[in-house]
């Protein structure tokens, strides 16, 4: 293929630089972020041949860099490249809800970070339909080498990958399509804190001050494991089927912590 053009040089103010120095550190301390290396040599780069016009810069963080056997690490080398190269890949997926990894051949679009962990969003063949997996639950990730100079698909002009960043992870498109509304019961004072982060729409306050609260959900596990972590200050009230599921993740915990 035709070499990239190059771009020359490009005038960079003290506000942009100290920008990109930012941004620069945080993708070298993004963890398992594939091009973590090559971050850190344009950081190092970058803030010592400006060093005179940074706005009192802080000091280069060096991370130690994560080796190539990190499972994680692995699987993102390999997404990375397919990404950058058009390549269908394929890998078993691990759903959450899932006892057994499924074979899942998609077309990747895009890698983001949310809430440490790394997502892949793209269209899932085996759906007909875009949805988002985490890293962490691939297994044996592999791309297409099959006419390597010759990519496989085109992202969509009406992709963004910002679409996906700051959203929960219950709000992500991943096994559901669609939304469904859950009602979360919060007891008081968790009821303040509910409000204060506008965690869903208010539904009903109480006397004693604990409140309703609906969420529109795609991926309820997550929502579970968060509400479960605010130690019997919150509570599924409906749907009634995953009040049931949340009360069986709260007896699967008692079972191996109860003694604790």
């Amino acid at each position: 293929p035709p070499a990239a053009p190059r771009m020359g040089r490009v005038a960079v103010d003290p506000a942009d630089a100290a920008s990109a120095v930012e941004g620069l550190r945080s993708l070298a301390d993004a963890p398992h972020f594939p091009l973590a290396r090559d971050a850190r040599s344009a950081l190092g780069k970058l803030s010592f041949g400006l060093s005179d016009e940074l706005p009192s810069p802080a000091p280069v963080h060096m991370p130690t860099p994560i080796g190539p056997e990190a499972p994680v690490g692995k699987s993102l080398e390999v997404l990375s490249r397919a990404l950058l190269r058009r390549k269908e890949v394929e890998f078993f997926y691990r759903g959450i809800r899932r006892q057994s990894a499924e074979d899942r051949h998609v077309q990747p679009w895009g890698l983001f970070m949310q809430h440490g962990h790394w997502y892949l969003v793209g269209h899932d063949l085996n759906r007909e339909a875009k949805r988002v997996f985490r890293v962490d639950r691939m297994e044996n990730v592999r791309a297409n080498e099959r006419t390597p100079n010759t990519p496989d698909f085109q992202i969509p002009d009406t992709f963004r990958i910002r679409d996906y960043q700051h959203r929960e992870a219950w709000d992500l498109p991943g096994e559901e399509a669609q939304r469904t509304p859950v009602t979360v019961d919060f007891a008081f004072p968790r009821s303040l804190w509910a409000d204060r982060n506008e965690f869903g729409d208010l539904v009903e306050s109480r006397p004693d001050g604990s409140a309703l609260r609906r969420l529109e959900v795609r991926d309820p596990d997550p929502l579970l494991r968060r509400l479960l972590s605010m130690e019997g200050q919150a509570r599924v009230a409906d749907p009634p089927e995953l009040a049931a599921e949340f009360d069986r993740l709260i007896r699967s915990v008692l079972e191996v912590y109860g003694d604790a």
